[in-house]
C-alpha cells in the first residue's frame, strides 16, 4: 500500500504520512498548529 503525505497550508502545522482514508481521518482530525489552533 502506498504511503501519502498531507501538507496543511498552515506553515506551522506539521505534515504527516497516511496510508489509508481512515488514517488521514484520525491525524487531520488532531492536527495543531505552533498556536494549539486546529488546522481546517
Amino acid at each position: 500500500m502506498a504511503q501519502l503525505h498531507a501538507q496543511p497550508y498552515d506553515l506551522s502545522a506539521t505534515g504527516f504520512c497516511f496510508a489509508t482514508a481512515e488514517e488521514y481521518a484520525e491525524k487531520a482530525n488532531v492536527l495543531r498548529n505552533d498556536s494549539g489552533d486546529p488546522v481546517i
